[in-house]
């Protein structure tokens, strides 16, 4: 597919998986498919739960694809490297069930894409960042009440960061990376020690700007703040949030839908483990400058060398 974008989208159906059928339902109704495709990547979903997940393969536009071990224990990264292997497109855009935008917002995401000639081979990328609603922006969010910050409309910064009300915390620095495919596959993709959510898309995000720095790192680039703001430039968090500023100030952004806390008794163990080994890993590219094993393409079979560290 010539200059469009493949949507990666990762999901384990659950009976506990908030609103599961619903948000994806919600979010490949607005992507339009001329200019991107959809992967829906099923990492385990118990056979009895499929039924909704292979409805979509009789619509255009979509692929649904199972990955080829679903019953490991569920991790983003591998799910969304599996997705990048078999997509068709020559830019790929990360995104979860509870992300949304409306149709406007993806046209303007696929320009962007454009003017950065991501469709053809480049170490650029950019975030598109995702503001993460309260329970309240949720609904007025769904309910179609103005939260005060449009699409398309330069974002202002510190309006969005004191609005506490409706949105819980901005993420710049964020999981929607919109980047080449053969560049992401030929970095390895994601760092393939990261099980669950959590930290797997900071670890990416440094070697990725490692190749294309957005300026100086702060001095204490390897401590975690936990800054989720755009201010002061301390930690990695602040310095992978530059690589929105194009999006932002184009008013390019996602919203987060609130859900309640994951019940997974693991979920939040996992988390843990994966931010213990963040820096370590952070710090051992940076030493040896190896990025993970290329990943093949599916597509073409073909396969890009190898490296380890």
């Amino acid at each position: 597919m010539h200059d469009s974008i493949s949507i990666i989208i990762t999901i384990r159906l659950t009976p506990t998986l908030f609103e599961a059928e619903r948000r994806l339902h919600d979010l490949c109704s607005v992507i339009p498919r001329n200019f991107f495709e959809i992967v829906i990547v099923d990492y385990g979903t118990p056979e009895t739960l499929r039924g909704p997940l292979l409805a979509y393969t009789a619509q255009p536009g979509i692929q649904v694809v199972r990955h080829p071990e679903p019953n490991k224990i569920f991790s983003i990264g591998a799910a969304r490297d599996y997705g990048a292997q078999v997509a068709n497109c020559p830019a790929l855009l990360f995104m979860d069930i509870d992300f949304h935008a409306p149709q406007v917002g993806f046209q303007a995401i696929y320009k962007l894409a454009s003017k950065m000639n991501l469709f053809k081979l480049t170490d650029k990328f950019l975030c598109i960042p995702v503001f993460f609603l309260t329970e309240q922006g949720t609904l007025k969010y769904e309910r179609g009440i103005g939260l005060g910050i449009e699409w398309l409309v330069p974002c202002n910064i510190d309006q969005i960061e004191d609005d506490k009300e409706n949105i819980a915390f901005p993420s710049y620095g964020s999981s929607a990376i919109l980047i080449n495919r053969m560049h992401y596959m030929s970095v390895g993709g994601h760092h393939p020690s990261f099980q669950g959510h959590g930290a797997e898309d900071f670890e990416l995000l440094h070697r990725l700007s490692s190749l294309t720095p957005w300026g100086e790192r702060p001095v204490n680039y390897y401590f975690d703040t936990k800054i989720k703001n755009m201010e002061p430039l301390s930690g990695f968090r602040p310095y992978f949030a530059r690589y929105a500023l194009p999006a932002l100030r184009q008013g390019l952004f996602f919203i987060h839908r609130y859900h309640p806390p994951r019940q997974e008794a693991d979920y939040f163990f996992r988390k843990r483990q994966n931010f213990s080994q963040l820096i370590r890993l952070m710090k051992k590219y940076d030493n040896c400058g190896v990025h993970p094993s290329p990943l093949s393409d599916l597509k073409s079979r073909s396969q890009v060398r190898p490296g380890h560290c």
